[in-house]
């Protein structure tokens, strides 16, 4: 059925291929369904009416490729993922779609330094960071944060702009002598000041104590306390990129 679809006329780009081209491809794939050999056959004939709209209408072109390259990097065939995003970029001029899609399939795969070097490329600084920090490359990880912070002072995005303090706050904490143990109380208060969650106040409460300033560690900690008891988990969740996974 979905064969006999594509082979319709295709008219306008968003008429091209559903964006649940990919979640589909996904369920076929599984063993419980029909056999990846099937999958595969989609995906060839996906690639046949990318090929046949290309000349054409080619911002139709560009969507259906998009959509093959996300339904092999679901699927976990990232050869065919990454091989497809390059080819969309040699021919979409480097669009930006590709490249951050690119850098999703090196990060899928843990290969967070050619992650990093991509979303680069992309100017998205946050996604950056953490793949240098997931990198274990932290004093790039502190610069490309320290530049996203510094150039983005009106905070249009509170969350990523918090958490870019607390990982940097943590890269500092970790070092433990007690200049970066400063640094460490100064982006933490950063944070709380962006986010007032019971995370940053524990994060805070932490540093404070490890500084032996324990009745300042003590009212932070009451504050952090009270917030959980409102629902909010004491920790966050462990940094990932998992976030860039589901665009």
């Amino acid at each position: 059925r979905i064969i006999a679809h594509l082979k319709d006329n295709v008219g306008s780009a968003n008429r091209a291929i559903g964006p649940d081209v990919f979640e589909i491809a996904e369920r076929l794939a599984s063993p419980t369904m029909v056999s990846p050999w099937s999958a595969s056959v989609i995906q060839y004939h996906l690639y046949e009416r990318y090929l046949q709209v290309l000349a054409k209408d080619p911002m139709t072109a560009k969507k259906i490729l998009l959509n093959i390259g996300k339904a092999y990097r679901y699927m976990g065939w990232y050869d065919k993922a990454e091989k497809t995003m390059k080819e969309g970029l040699k021919y979409f001029r480097g669009d930006v779609n590709f490249r951050r899609g690119l850098a999703v399939v090196y990060a899928e795969q843990k290969m967070y330094r050619k992650a990093a070097e991509v979303f680069s490329q992309v100017g998205d600084s946050f996604a950056e960071g953490v793949a240098w920090t997931l990198a274990e490359q932290h004093d790039r990880a502190i610069e490309v944060f320290s530049k996203l912070l510094t150039s983005n002072l009106d905070h249009q995005h509170p969350g990523e702009h918090a958490r870019a303090w607390t990982v940097t706050g943590d890269i500092y904490e970790e070092r433990g002598d007690r200049q970066s143990l400063l640094k460490a109380k100064n982006c933490h208060e950063k944070a709380l000041f962006l986010i007032q969650s019971a995370a940053n106040y524990k994060r805070l409460s932490d540093i404070l104590q490890r500084l032996g300033r324990d009745d300042e560690a003590k009212e932070i900690y009451r504050k952090a306390l009270q917030l959980h008891q409102e629902g909010q988990p004491l920790e966050d969740e462990p940094l990932s990129l998992n976030a860039l996974f589901t665009e």
